[in-house]
């Protein structure tokens, strides 16, 4: 058994989802708010998303909210100015800083996952599998409750794939007639 694996078995057996971050993230706010070496701003601060957790709020961003707290409290600390107003507005720029984090690294994340989908090339046996699944496919569904009940993003989504399937048919059929004599193949 790896690193962390227990913990992941261990969240996913009691929530029925890979929430082991999530349940990490709550043991590390629960230890803020028990912590007495921390400032009573910072306590109040992780009982209070805690409470918010109970009520049902999300994880991530009371885990966020303690996070910027502890990071304006050691900001404060350093400035070696403890005033609760100060420390409020250095939460606040704390978490903006975070939340801005956070945004740049999913947009980042979404970049690379839409750049290896659009590298990752299917076989051409993959290919030939799904034209046989799409066989016949226009004697199952009514043209007339399509057109009808498609919302206009579907009907545009649905047209860009009509027009990229031609597309890429002709740029196959090209290469059909191209291709040399001897690379021939009988079907």
């Amino acid at each position: 058994m790896g690193p962390g694996r227990a913990s992941r078995q261990a969240a996913h057996s009691i929530t029925n989802s890979a929430s082991h971050t999530r349940l990490e993230q709550i043991c590390q706010i629960e230890t803020i708010a028990a912590d007495e070496a921390r400032p009573d701003t910072i306590r109040k601060v992780a009982e209070e998303e805690l409470e918010r957790i109970r009520e049902g709020g999300a994880v991530d961003p009371s885990y966020l909210r303690v996070r910027a707290a502890v990071a304006a409290a050691e900001q404060a600390s350093e400035e070696d100015d403890g005033d609760a107003e100060n420390l409020e507005e250095l939460a606040a720029r704390a978490l903006s800083r975070a939340k801005a984090d956070r945004a740049q690294r999913i947009r980042e994340n979404r970049l690379k996952r839409e750049a290896a989908a659009e590298a990752a090339r299917r076989s051409v046996h993959s290919f030939s599998l799904m034209w046989d699944d799409l066989a016949g496919w226009v004697n199952r569904y009514d043209p007339i409750e399509v057109g009808r009940e498609l919302t206009d993003e579907q009907w545009t989504s649905f047209q860009r794939t009509i027009a990229e399937s031609v597309a890429f048919a002709d740029a196959a059929c090209e290469s059909r007639e191209n291709r040399p004599s001897d690379a021939l193949v009988d079907a």
